[in-house]
């Protein structure tokens, strides 16, 4: 699941744009200011950071080249009320892959972000849309799954949930951490959305032996292939 970095000061502006985008079937995170959005982008990584210009103390095209200076691969489209042809070309020059001009519409923010990730990625090759963990093989482009060279039918969260184990081998992941990569969301705590899924993933995948999702109770799964 690609994963978005809200960066925008209005709060409700912030909110119906990351509600947007999990709608369409993106993970977003939030930043209220420049610092914060720096803060997050060094702990996650983002595959889209959309930027809003005007902001407090630290503006968007400080913290645009900030990310760049420190090497942040994100695709990063700046957002804005101005649609001067400077500040355009200050935000390009400064390493921003795209600029949006408020107000828009959603269709349009999640048509240029789709654009923006193509041509990062415009035709990836077909051993980078294999995975393969053991007897477990992913097919991205196709969305298919084999355990054993034997197609195993998933619903589109099972695939997703595998994909990202088979992405962290012999990694834990918390409950939280699924929630966030393959929802969008996090549950209510005593939510049994991601134990009902593991388990039935678990089930799926399973080769006779020992289980390749470990539940570690209380901690999260790990998957050992």
């Amino acid at each position: 699941m690609m994963r978005v970095l809200v960066v925008e000061d209005d709060k409700e502006l912030n909110q119906f744009i990351r509600t947007a985008l999990k709608r369409e079937g993106f993970a977003a995170d939030s930043a209220p200011n420049g610092k914060a959005a720096l803060e997050l982008a060094r702990d996650t990584e983002y595959d889209v950071i959309l930027l809003d210009v005007m902001m407090p103390e630290l503006g968007g095209l400080s913290v645009l080249k900030e990310l760049r200076k420190k090497g942040d691969p994100a695709a990063i489209l700046m957002v804005t009320s101005q649609g001067s042809e400077h500040d355009k070309l200050a935000g390009l020059n400064s390493g921003a892959d795209d600029y949006i001009v408020k107000p828009f519409l959603v269709s349009e923010l999640i048509a240029r972000i789709r654009a923006v990730l193509r041509r990062r990625d415009p035709a990836p090759s077909a051993g980078a849309t294999l995975l393969k963990q053991g007897d477990v093989q992913l097919d991205l482009l196709k969305h298919s799954a084999e355990v054993k060279g034997k197609p195993v039918e998933l619903t589109k969260k099972e695939f997703e949930l595998l994909e990202c184990f088979m992405r962290h081998p012999g990694e834990m992941l918390t409950q939280s951490v699924l929630e966030s990569r393959v929802w969008g969301m996090e549950f209510a705590p005593d939510s049994n959305t991601v134990e009902v899924h593991v388990n039935h993933l678990r089930d799926k995948i399973s080769t006779g032996k020992r289980p390749l999702i470990v539940t570690l109770r209380g901690v999260g799964y790990r998957f050992e292939p």
